[in-house]
């Protein structure tokens, strides 16, 4: 159990309010836009919030993590916050804490009976405002985080998030309302305290990607694989609320001390290695004393998902051995004696795999071939800068294999290296590729260490300040327009 994580990181809203209103005049219209005061802020801690909720669409059951039956809470997000989602990807490989400027797909807009600045602002008011403004944002954030344990170096408890400088206000006189509408968002990344600058933030990503590439996972089997998994984790961390990093996967795999937060995010960072389907879980929520808890889904070969609590099969503190196995691969009937899903939470509703009823049997595990190498993933990205045009361009990302291409002990040891060779010209060389990176998952060349985001999910058609990406699921991806701002896909 620890303290509320991610439902008690601080927001830092501009809550736009009037700068002074004039007398009405007979003649004045029902409906007039008020000046900003853009100087005033209010900061707001979602710990505070009370218990606030959205109503949520039926979502179709995603079905796994990474491959083809991946499993990512990405696929639950609504429109606007799956555009910031993937806004926030971006920021993996590249620690920031500079504001973060996000346009939102749609506009939205809430009806106040006061200002916020006004004593006649109330609970329903400030309740009605804190839901649109983090409702197009939070559950981004928090599937990010719960999505990609890689963001290492983001303490999502010091987030900070205001509307952006396109904030309009309206007053209706008839009805004696405000209407407050916003169509971007300034977010502000915060780095873990142990992080002064975005250099050592880097290091600690570098240091990561080298953690999970030289994790040895022994095993033929599933089963034998995440035994492995979970027995490491368990041998190389120890339970400590007082790690500087003891909610993120460096504390599981890089600078032991870590809470469930961590084991859970280090566990699922090295399943995704192998390409096992597996989900962080939130549950275990206890408001009188402001604790909860994390663990993991995995789905093993048989298609059923069973639980599994690293945290709690971890003994022995601080240099010990001592492990159990009381929360590995259970079925409902015995794990959730005492563990309790907690879907909402707060804004944010996360969709859970259903595990099995029964344990698992290692009886009916199936032999596997799973690279293990010193490799990471890879992320790509299109990007169709401010003023340019691309018109029906086709990206085919593909693969190769490194030793195939060059032969033994002649592999190049630096992009630069390796793009000497072809010059940035198209190269038909086939003899050496494994397989199309889209939208399938793969292993890749250590050459550089990105995380391949499966576009195979994303919306066919995606647009983005003025660029139109069409995914067609075949490993190809379609280009068209001209950039009003510089247009990223990743």
């Amino acid at each position: 159990m620890k303290k509320l994580f991610s439902s008690t990181f601080a927001i830092v809203t501009s809550c736009a309010v009037l700068a002074s209103i004039s007398p009405i005049s007979a003649i004045a219209t029902e409906i007039n836009e008020i000046p900003v005061d853009e100087q005033i802020t209010e900061e707001v801690c979602l710990g505070d919030l009370g218990d606030l909720s959205l109503e949520y669409p039926q979502t179709p059951q995603a079905a796994s993590n990474f491959g083809d039956d991946r499993y990512n809470f990405y696929d639950f997000l609504d429109e606007n916050n799956a555009y910031v989602y993937q806004q926030l990807v971006e920021l993996i490989n590249s620690p920031t804490n500079e504001p973060v400027s996000i346009k939102l797909k749609e506009p939205v807009s809430v009806s106040v009976s006061a200002l916020p600045s006004s004593d006649s602002f109330t609970t329903e008011d400030r309740e009605n405002y804190e839901l649109t403004l983090f409702g197009s944002c939070k559950p981004a954030i928090d599937s990010v985080m719960f999505d990609f344990p890689e963001l290492c170096w983001l303490d999502v408890t010091k987030v900070a998030v205001r509307p952006g400088d396109d904030v309009s206000i309206t007053r209706n006189f008839r009805r004696s309302s405000y209407t407050i509408k916003f169509s971007s968002i300034i977010l502000t990344p915060e780095f873990y305290s142990c992080f002064e600058t975005s250099d050592e933030a880097e290091e600690a990503m570098d240091e990561l990607w080298e953690a999970v590439a030289s994790f040895d996972v022994e095993g033929e089997t599933r089963y034998e694989q995440l035994k492995s998994i979970h027995d490491q984790i368990c041998t190389f961390t120890y339970y400590n609320m007082d790690s500087p990093l003891h909610g993120s996967a460096l504390g599981a795999l890089v600078t032991p001390g870590v809470v469930c937060e961590g084991y859970s995010k280090g566990f699922k960072l090295i399943c995704d290695k192998l390409d096992i389907p597996c989900v962080v879980i939130y549950g275990n929520e206890d408001p009188e004393t402001d604790s909860a808890h994390m663990w993991n889904y995995v789905q093993m070969e048989d298609g059923n998902w069973y639980g599994m609590d690293v945290t709690w099969d971890d003994l022995d503190g601080e240099g010990g051995k001592e492990i159990k196995y009381e929360y590995f691969l259970k079925g409902s009937r015995n794990f959730n004696r005492v563990h309790e899903e907690q879907p909402d939470y707060n804004i944010t509703y996360l969709n859970y795999p259903v595990i099995s009823k029964t344990d698992y049997s290692p009886a009916t595990a199936v032999t596997t071939t799973t690279t293990t190498s010193t490799t990471t993933g890879l992320r790509f990205n299109i990007r169709v800068y401010s003023g340019y045009t691309a018109n029906n361009l086709i990206f085919k990302p593909q693969l190769f294999d490194l030793t195939q291409m060059f032969g033994a002990g002649n592999e190049p040891a630096a992009p630069e290296e390796f793009w000497a060779y072809f010059n940035y010209e198209l190269y038909p060389y086939n003899a050496g590729e494994l397989k199309a990176i889209v939208p399938i998952s793969i292993e890749a060349s250590s050459i550089e260490r990105f995380q391949l985001l499966d576009k195979s999910k994303y919306p066919a058609t995606t647009t983005i300040n003025g660029v139109t990406f069409t995914n067609n699921g075949d490993g190809t991806i379609i280009v068209n327009g001209t950039a009003t701002e510089t247009a990223i896909f990743a």
